[in-house]
Parts: structure tokens; sequence; C-alpha cells
């Protein structure tokens, strides 16, 4: 009897011993490890440990909206809203019309203006062209635009070797209506590339910071902002980036505490 407790507490240990650790997983067990933790979660720190296995995933390059939305799960059940709303907000970023993304992005603000009461305008209220150039994927929005100019073209070399005809007619409208959505795909990229490249947003991540007035702890506060507002960044000087609000305050925080987009 002895000697078979003894066999199956060696075989207890070299079980846990030979445990894969997340960081030893393929992607395929590392997810399904994740969404494990994420269902049997009963505490906060459960979710904390699902959210930790969904970041080795995007560590290792894999980025898709649902990988994302399921991080933010985690962080919101974590209690961690900042890091939830950026984690929405990237998902939003390859997906913009995700519909579970965005309900869950809309609960998630509305729980961080409850609990903080914030008076601040975030960048989250984006303008009317921020929001059509950010209307569908960005990858969509180019492969529609290549079809509606091969079409264009397409219609005009047609045109060129048709001499007249009521067909003639119908082809010239319908090159003029492809030339305009052409031209509205077109303004649609290159607004997208200026939003991209030039507008560059963060969200704050922990649940409180400090806005500080020069780029070091010791200078004085200008004011707080709390987590999942979304902020623009101006400059970077090593560890600190200036952001601002469209009210037009700005400031200098860590840039730890920032989650770039």
């Amino acid at each position: 009897m002895i000697y078979t407790l003894i066999f199956c507490f060696t075989n207890l240990i070299s079980g846990i011993t030979e445990a894969p650790k997340p960081q030893n997983m393929d992607n395929a067990e590392l997810f399904n490890y994740a969404v494990g933790i994420y269902a049997k979660a009963s505490s906060p720190s459960d979710y904390e440990n699902a959210a930790k296995a969904f970041e080795i995933l995007i560590s290792r390059g894999i980025h898709h909206e649902n990988l994302f939305y399921n991080l933010g799960n985690a962080y919101y059940k974590a209690g961690k809203y900042g890091y939830a709303v950026y984690s929405y907000e990237r998902s939003l970023k390859l997906h913009p019309k995700h519909k579970d993304t965005l309900h869950n992005i809309k609960l998630t603000r509305q729980v961080i203006e409850r609990k903080y009461k914030d008076n601040i305008v975030s960048f989250a209220e984006s303008s009317l062209w921020v929001r059509m150039v950010n209307w569908m994927n960005f990858s969509t929005m180019k492969i529609i635009f290549i079809v509606l100019w091969s079409l264009f073209f397409g219609i005009l070399t047609w045109l060129y070797f048709r001499e007249s005809g009521l067909l003639r007619i119908s082809m010239i409208t319908g090159a003029v209506l492809t030339g305009v959505f052409v031209l509205i795909f077109a303004i649609m990229i290159s607004g997208r590339y200026y939003f991209e490249h030039i507008y560059r947003f963060g969200i704050v991540l922990p649940d409180e910071i400090s806005v500080k007035e020069a780029p070091q702890k010791s200078s004085n506060t200008a004011f707080k902002i709390h987590a999942g507002l979304k902020i623009k960044i101006n400059l970077e000087d090593q560890a600190w980036v200036k952001i601002s609000l469209p009210n037009g305050m700005e400031g200098w925080v860590e840039k730890n505490t920032i989650g770039t987009l």
C-alpha cells in the first residue's frame, strides 16, 4: 500500500512538473488555455490570468479583432477598465463594425463615467470626417477602390471602341457613377492615411494618472485623467509623452501609462 501511494504521489508531482507553461504552448493550445481560464474564472485575478494568456498570443504577432475583443472582456471582468477600452479600441481598428465590441466598449465607458464622474471630453467623440474615414476596415477600403478603379477604366476602354447606340449612353452613365465612387474612396483612403500617420491617439490605462506640466515626476500636476480616456499624443520625450484633449488641455504623462493605438 505504501509503495502504491508513493508511486501515485510521484506521478502527481511528475504531471505537475511536466505541465507546459503558457509561453511554451502553441497558439491553438494557448488560446484554448486562455478561454478555459476565462470560462472557469471566479475572481478578478483569474480573469487577469486569462488576459495575460491572450496577451502572449498578441505578443507573437497574432492580431485579430476577436482576440482583442476577448482580451477586452477579460480585462473588463478583472476590473481593469482602461486596459479593456484599449483592447476594444484595437479590435475596432481592425473591424470598425464589430457589433459585440461596439456594445462592450460603450458599456465599459458607461461604467467608467459612473465610477469617476469625469467632465473631461474624450477624443472618443470623433468628428464627422474621422468617423467617415474609419467607417470600414482599411484593407477592405483599398480593395473596393481597386475594384472600382479597374471597372472605371474597363468601361472607358469599352467606350473607346464603341461608337454609338443606347448601350453606349448607359455605359457613359455607368462610367460617371463609377468615377464618382472612385473619387469618394480615394478621398476616404487619403483621409484614413492622414488620420493614422499624422494623428496619434492613446488610451489611459491606469485608474488615474496625474498630467504634469513638464516631463518629470517632480513637476506640478496640471490636472488628472482616468482610465479609458482617449487622448491625442503630440510629442515624445524619452519615457514621457505630451498629450492633449479636445478642449485644449495638455500636459505630460509617463509613456507606460498610455496604450498607443
